[in-house]
């Protein structure tokens, strides 16, 4: 018998998934980088992530099965990925930081959007095997890829001020 749930219990759970994420992905980057990244306190409505202050980006994480990464292959993001890209962008311009989309549907692997950073392709293009994209729209450069390849990738190079 299935279960019926009301708006409430969905949001409830909808926000218990993304904060869920968010813990995940900040062991991730802090287990890679040796630094401290801390999920943003409930209540706040900017960032999701605390990163180091040296850090290029500012993080958002989505953890939405509305997400469709094919959206990415070939054009600049459509659907809810563009909303979250949006959302990301504006946060990031008011840390005067590089925006970093970290996103994952349920059972699935986690990929990021980027503005393209020269640092990130010199480091992509070091690992063995990468799996990203380079998306180029209206003049800008992007990169789509796998969060596993970005970890994979020398902390180190992440650190200082955006290019």
């Amino acid at each position: 018998m299935t279960k019926i749930r009301t708006k409430s219990q969905i949001g409830r759970f909808s926000r218990t998934k993304g904060l869920s994420y968010e813990r995940k992905v900040c062991k991730i980057l802090s287990d890679w980088s040796g630094k401290d990244f801390k999920r943003r306190g409930v209540g706040f409505s900017d960032k999701d992530i605390i990163t180091p202050d040296n850090f290029i980006f500012s993080i958002e994480c989505k953890k939405v099965e509305t997400i469709n990464p094919s959206d990415l292959t070939t054009e600049f993001p459509e659907g809810s990925l563009k909303d979250y890209w949006v959302q990301t962008k504006e946060q990031a311009k008011k840390e005067g930081k590089s925006p970093l989309l970290i996103f994952t549907k349920n059972y699935e692997r986690a990929d990021y959007f980027v503005t393209s950073d020269s640092r990130l392709l010199i480091a992509l293009e070091k690992l063995e095997d990468p799996h990203y994209t380079v998306i180029h729209n209206s003049g800008k450069r992007f990169v789509a890829g796998t969060l596993d390849d970005l970890i994979r990738c020398e902390y180190l190079l992440f650190e200082g001020t955006c290019t």
